[in-house]
């Protein structure tokens, strides 16, 4: 049946011509692909090795690790040689993605994934480029909030805690942050913006979800001031706990991760599709024959 289908297809288009153009598109995609490999061996990564001027509960040293392996069996040694238990893990963790991270934003470039920033540059209202993989993100000092929660959840699914994404959803104050559950109860934890409260205070996580303005004006007083976020526009329902236990960026990963793929190996593909309609002419001439 699928070899009929086959033959009633070559019937009605010219397989050679296809198999030309296959031929011809894979040799630019390759093209693109060797310009892109020739462009990713200068190409540096964005450590700061300096933090007397930055005003963040950063450090240079700790940020200086870029492989995630070595960042959680940094702070797996810390845990067993201090005996920390409990609400205490998410708090030491909390505290060594405040000190790896600036607050900014790390994106992929052109030369890991050109196809992923070619669509950026179409379609930039959906910020394709901006760095969502864990490995990619510890490669720089600069992480946005929903990259520092990503990787503050990563480090703590290790130590079979339920955890979830906290979401703030109102004009001039759109943010990213965590939660995790220790014992039954929900705690609250922002490595990005690093509002200061009692971190083991689960009232605290209550009164976030609540959108109580009292509270969340004492913990970002100081980002309120700095007019980097505003409460002008919170409402009841404008922070929400969602994805529990669950990859916050999924979709997005999943897309980098096609397109990637494609950038480096979509050649590959073409002049296989190429060489099957070659394949498919020469069938069909023979039978002519």
């Amino acid at each position: 049946f699928i070899g009929r289908l086959v033959g009633l297809f070559i019937m009605f288009v010219n397989a050679k011509n296809i198999s030309k153009f296959f031929f011809i598109a894979s040799l630019i995609l390759l093209f693109f692909t060797v310009i892109n490999l020739l462009s990713c061996l200068n190409v540096n990564t964005t450590v700061a090795h300096d933090n007397s001027n930055i005003k963040e509960e950063f450090s240079a040293e700790i940020s200086s690790i870029t492989s995630l392996s070595d960042f959680k069996f940094m702070i797996k040694r810390k845990v067993d040689a201090g005996n920390i238990r409990g609400i205490d893990i998410p708090i030491l963790i909390d505290d060594y993605v405040r000190k790896k991270f600036i607050h900014g934003t790390s994106y992929q470039s052109s030369c890991e994934n050109w196809i992923l920033n070619v669509l950026d540059t179409i379609f930039p209202q959906y910020f394709f480029t901006v760095s969502l993989d864990p490995n990619d993100i510890m490669l720089n000092s600069f992480a946005a909030c929903n990259q520092q929660s990503i990787i503050f959840q990563d480090v703590v699914k290790d130590y079979d805690l339920e955890y979830g994404s906290v979401g703030f959803y109102a004009n001039k104050f759109g943010h990213f942050a965590n939660a995790v559950k220790v014992k039954d109860k929900w705690y609250f934890f922002d490595p990005n913006l690093e509002p200061k409260y009692d971190r083991s205070d689960p009232s605290i996580f209550n009164a976030v979800i609540a959108a109580d303005k009292k509270v969340l004006e004492s913990m970002y007083r100081h980002k309120i001031n700095d007019d980097i976020v505003s409460l002008e526009y919170i409402k009841s329902d404008s922070v929400r706990l969602r994805d529990i236990n669950k990859f916050p960026a999924k979709n997005g990963l999943l897309i980098q991760n096609i397109t990637k793929i494609i950038s480096w190996y979509g050649w590959i593909f073409l002049l296989l599709v190429s060489m099957l309609f070659y394949i498919f002419e020469k069938i069909n001439i023979y039978r002519r024959l």
